[in-house]
């Protein structure tokens, strides 16, 4: 059975410095951290973290627009960095304002290793991702192309697909950009 404690004032001090160092959109959002006592699985994958938008009809109960769960196992034996990646990851999925109202945001990019083995950077998400990689990382090399797909300037991509209405697919145009 899970075990939940309260996250220690070390995880709130680091959730406030992130907050006001890259997740300014945040800062009047009514934020919680917890522990849970080992990671989740989904679809068969480690889960260390997860933020969850508390839902309009939770509210009374949770005053808080986000609750932010973290393994306490992998927290208390991962070093500083880690750390942090874990929990500057977590809020990034917290987005939206006040205004318009908060939402759980999707990973930018979601792909299959043996894809990008096999095509190398496909998609405008992918070759975003590459160049921020290889702007940190000067001596990484990363290869463009390694296949026969490659990522396609949205523009002439749509101009192509509303000459041929059939083919035209929202859902995938919305894949590639």
């Amino acid at each position: 059975m899970t075990e939940w404690t309260k996250a220690s004032p070390a995880v709130l001090e680091m959730a406030e410095r992130l907050i006001n160092k890259s997740h300014h959109h945040l800062r009047g959002a009514r934020m919680g951290f917890t522990f849970r006592d080992k990671a989740g699985k989904s679809q068969g994958k480690m889960v260390l973290g997860k933020a969850i938008k508390v839902s309009k009809s939770l509210e009374p109960y949770i005053e808080l627009d986000f609750l932010v769960w973290l393994s306490e196992e992998d927290w208390h034996r991962s070093d500083q960095a880690l750390r942090e990646a874990l929990l500057d990851h977590e809020l990034c999925h917290c987005g939206g304002d006040g205004e318009e109202g908060y939402k759980i945001r999707p990973h930018d990019v979601e792909e299959f290793i043996e894809i990008i083995k096999r095509h190398g950077a496909w998609t405008i998400p992918l070759a975003k991702i590459r160049d921020e990689l290889q702007e940190r990382l000067p001596g990484l090399e990363i290869e463009v192309n390694n296949g026969s797909v490659v990522a396609v300037d949205p523009e002439k991509a749509i101009e192509a697909l509303e000459g041929d209405e059939k083919s035209y697919d929202k859902a995938h145009e919305r894949s590639l950009l």
